[in-house]
């Protein structure tokens, strides 16, 4: 997930044309995030952090985790750590856990994970926060462009998942173009 993945796609996808930058789905995701009335949030695959930046506008704890060294260093809020999710467990500066945040989050986040690491990225999920929001491509629209797609599933499946891997804990999972939208 380099800038090439960020920037115009090329070697194994990702944003082709229109680069990686503030989009208007980030302020309508960060609006159905609001609905939930969450304390903190957790943002896995916070990318720049761009829903990151307004949640902190508004007063909200935020803390984001991100693999790209590439975002991580062209982020738009601090509290972004630089991490792999898969390796568990998760990190975050300035929050030991303890206390657990609130709310989870991702967006296009999880089809990314190899299905070797759900079961612990559930895991640690169930660990770190409260409850859950996450915005999967279930890849009944994709492309196959993006080749670092590697879990695309039902929200069937996704939601067997993690009944199996985080038995009770409360997560929303819908369609990311839902979330966008």
């Amino acid at each position: 997930f380099d800038k090439h993945y960020f920037n115009g796609g090329g070697k194994v996808g990702g944003y082709f044309h229109e680069g990686f930058r503030d989009f208007p789905v980030h302020n309508i995701t960060f609006q159905h995030i609001l609905t939930r009335k969450p304390k903190s949030v957790l943002e896995i695959g916070a990318g720049r952090g761009y829903i990151g930046k307004r949640l902190e506008d508004v007063g909200i704890d935020y803390h984001g985790l991100e693999i790209s060294k590439h975002c991580f260093l062209t982020r738009v809020c601090d509290n972004i750590n630089l991490w792999d999710l898969c390796k568990t467990p998760w990190v975050v500066t300035n929050h030991s856990f303890i206390k657990k945040l609130d709310l989870c989050v991702s967006v296009a986040t999880l089809e990314h994970i190899p299905m070797e690491f759900i079961p612990q990225v559930i895991k640690e999920m169930a660990r770190a926060c409260e409850r859950g929001l996450h915005g999967i491509d279930f890849g009944e629209k994709d492309d196959g462009k993006d080749l670092t797609h590697v879990s695309l599933f039902s929200k069937v499946t996704w939601e067997k998942l993690f009944a199996e891997h985080a038995p009770g804990w409360p997560v929303e999972i819908v369609d990311k173009e839902w979330l966008e939208s």
